[in-house]
């Protein structure tokens, strides 16, 4: 008796049966009547029980690669299409071929060719990278440009998922040799690749529009994809519920490269205004084309698929998600040093940016004038007691919001011809025209206190106010110059500081009295 069962050779992951005794006949009768969907072999276990059968009859010769003459004699069984010299078989209830693009689409899991697994372990790992990258850059700019990212590269994952067939094996209910199987959820498993491709190229889209600002400066080329992403919209659902695959893909990849020429002819028309963004979204863009060159021509002109050339279309994608990351960090980059160009020249002109009041430079701008003028004046240096716990507990956001708030209430409480300025952090001066009596202050002090312990509302919510403390100093009673007013007035707030007891303000001609 011959043996039957063939070891794996050459990398080949088949299982090819060979009816040459009873008990592999057996097997592949016990194979056949076994319910199989669209590109399905016979199924593992099958294969198995035939394997074992043929190990217990004591099989002694392995077989070659070629079909066993009882082949053609054997009911229910018939030789399928095959890659290379790889022999399988499929039900004789299914007399239609499978079509070579089916199993770019909806391969199976042990048969989607000899492919190394590390790369599509590479890519998976590189796009939920990329995925969670772009989800704390939503949490910590809240911009609608890095959801539109992060959204890219998860159907992107989504979408290779299915296309190499891990996703499918994962989900027990979608392979439809499980008896029993829910028919929804098979449906599902079948056509979620190709609507997470679709998505994936609306996504990529949307971002290339936030990115590039189009709406400012291509209104146009705006209006285009705009239009383009409601063609996106019919193809989903035409991915949703069509069951021809080849035509999906065609569907799919020409939305991929219309998608891609918008993109690039927004690149091109605002090269100028924003060169780096710009620059690598084209080299994103050529990197993908190069990528899924080879993949349109087998399908368009019905050429025969080859495996590997899922590798490039995969990597090509996952390289255009890295280009448009970098491209993210150019943008953030670029926006920061305008921030802190604007930042400059609002100071240059004596005003703080994040609370509008007098910036430091303006207050010793000020100050100056006053003292070559010869005016009396009353210095408030204020300090906000607290302030890091506000920032630890509500986040630099509601540090910002509290900041504001109390240079506007201080703006509130002083006359017009006086001055708020913010020194920096949390410390804030106040110049008084002239020098009110010690009662004066005092009453100007306590209800700047009271202004500035009320809640402040950020972001749907109240936070607790800011407990001030005071320092005064006056010119020409406690200094000649600015710096010695300055350091009066610095003194007596240390002072009030160290008190446990006792008023919220101090008088620096007190400490000398």
């Amino acid at each position: 008796m011959l043996r039957c069962v063939r070891a794996s050779i050459e990398g080949c992951r088949w299982c090819p049966l060979c009816l040459c005794c009873p008990s592999c006949r057996r097997g592949a009768a016990a194979a056949a009547p076994l319910p199989v969907g669209f590109g399905s072999r016979v199924s593992f276990i099958a294969r198995l029980q035939c394997g074992m059968a043929a190990t217990m009859h004591g099989a002694q010769r392995a077989t070659r690669r070629r079909a066993s003459p009882l082949l053609a004699s054997k009911p229910g069984i018939e030789r399928a299409p095959s890659f290379g010299d790889t022999i399988r078989y499929q039900p004789a209830t299914r007399t239609t071929p499978r079509p070579p693009h089916a199993f770019f689409l909806f391969p199976s899991l042990p048969f989607h060719g000899p492919r190394p697994p590390m790369i599509d372990g590479a890519s998976y790992g590189l796009l939920a990278g990329l995925m969670v990258c772009g989800l704390v850059l939503l949490l910590v700019f809240g911009t609608a440009v890095h959801g539109w990212y992060a959204l890219a590269c998860a159907c992107a994952l989504a979408a290779f998922a299915g296309l190499n067939g891990f996703a499918q094996n994962a989900l027990p209910s979608s392979s439809p040799a499980v008896p029993g199987a829910s028919s929804a959820l098979t449906a599902l498993a079948a056509h979620w690749p190709a609507v997470a491709l679709v998505l994936w190229t609306a996504c990529r889209l949307q971002f290339g529009r936030q990115l590039l600002r189009l709406k400012d400066f291509a209104p146009r080329l705006d209006r285009i994809a705009q239009a383009t992403l409601v063609v996106f919209a019919i193809a989903t659902l035409y991915a949703a519920i069509e069951t021809e695959r080849l035509w999906t893909l065609r569907v799919v990849q020409a939305l991929v490269v219309a998608s891609t020429v918008v993109l690039a002819a927004g690149a091109v028309t605002v090269l100028r205004r924003l060169p780096w963004p710009a620059t690598l979204l084209l080299a994103g863009a050529a990197l993908l084309l190069a990528g899924i060159s080879a993949t349109p021509m087998s399908i368009w002109l019905d050429a025969a698929w080859v495996p590997r050339r899922i590798n490039f279309a995969q990597a090509a994608v996952v390289a255009e998600l890295v280009v448009f990351i970098a491209a993210i960090g150019v943008r953030l980059r670029t926006e920061r040093a305008l921030e802190v160009r604007t930042q400059q020249k609002v100071e240059d002109l004596g005003t703080d940016a994040l609370t509008g009041a007098t910036s430091r430079a303006g207050f010793e701008s000020r100050g100056r004038d006053w003292l070559r003028e010869g005016r009396p004046f009353s210095l408030m240096l204020a300090d906000l007691n607290g302030f890091r716990r506000v920032n630890e507990r509500h986040g630099r956001a509601g540090g910002d919001a509290v900041l504001a708030a109390m240079a506007r209430r201080l703006r509130q409480q002083v006359r017009a011809d006086d001055m708020v300025a913010r020194l920096g952090g949390d410390e804030f001066a106040i110049l008084l025209v002239g020098t009110p009596a010690r009662q004066k202050l005092a009453e100007m002090a306590i209800r700047m206190l009271t202004a500035a312990a009320r809640p402040v509302e950020h972001d749907g919510r109240l936070l607790a106010g800011g407990e001030l403390n005071f320092g005064i100093a006056s010119h020409p009673v406690d200094g000649e110059t600015l710096e010695n007013i300055m350091q009066a007035a610095e003194r007596a707030l240390r002072h009030c500081e160290q008190q446990r007891m006792g008023p919220a303000y101090a008088f620096a001609g007190e400490l000398h009295e």
